[in-house]
């Protein structure tokens, strides 16, 4: 993996006429977006238009981001809360207008929940979880097949000693693989970090 860039995805994303590096970083954070919306339970019509919503609110506000003021995913965290609730006022209103049952609790709740920390720690967690499987989907290909699978069945909770019986490997065996592919894995998460939540 070549670690050298002279710039970050992000920051060459906040230059308007650099389209490649807007491109991409919508192709990284277009699934986080799509995952946060869908955990709100929102019917699925309606997370892939918030999902483009935010989106084009992030390429339309990107000029607006500054990093001093913390990280990326934060600001993106903050422009999918709050498209998130004007569809939801929207929604309420057009049932109120129309005289339709509201499920006023469900949208109570939704709207306490992207109010609270709940949605921030939604956020995170998602974030945390796509970070490794970006790392995972780019460094696999360096490791043998007793490699990957082993750090496969250890990031699925199993014990060393469960792997070992697992594959049929040394335990010795089981614990170097498992370290080599955290180190590797720990590195590729912070660049990818550093890239794209700066």
């Amino acid at each position: 993996m070549n670690y050298e860039t002279r710039y970050t995805l992000i920051e060459r994303a906040l230059d308007l006429s650099d389209q490649e590096a807007w491109s991409d970083l919508t192709k990284i954070y277009e699934p986080l977006i799509y995952h946060v919306l869908k955990s709100y339970n929102l019917q699925h019509h309606d997370v892939q238009n918030l999902a483009q919503d935010v989106l084009v609110k992030l390429t339309k506000s990107l000029s607006t981001y500054d990093s001093n003021k913390g990280r990326f995913r934060n600001w993106v965290s903050q422009i999918v809360k709050r498209e998130a609730l004007a569809l939801i006022r929207k929604r309420k209103g057009i049932k109120e207008r129309l005289n339709l049952p509201n499920s006023e609790n469900e949208i109570k709740i939704l709207e306490k929940k992207l109010c609270s920390e709940d949605h921030e720690a939604i956020f995170s967690r998602e974030w945390q979880k796509y970070l490794l499987k970006m790392a995972w989907d780019r460094v696999r290909g360096d490791f043998s097949d007793n490699a990957q699978r082993c750090f496969t069945l250890s990031a699925e909770g199993l014990s060393l000693k469960e792997v070992a019986d697992e594959t049929g490997l040394a335990l010795n065996s089981v614990k170097t693989f498992k370290t080599a592919v955290k180190r590797v894995m720990r590195k590729e998460v912070a660049y990818l970090e550093a890239q794209y939540d700066r």
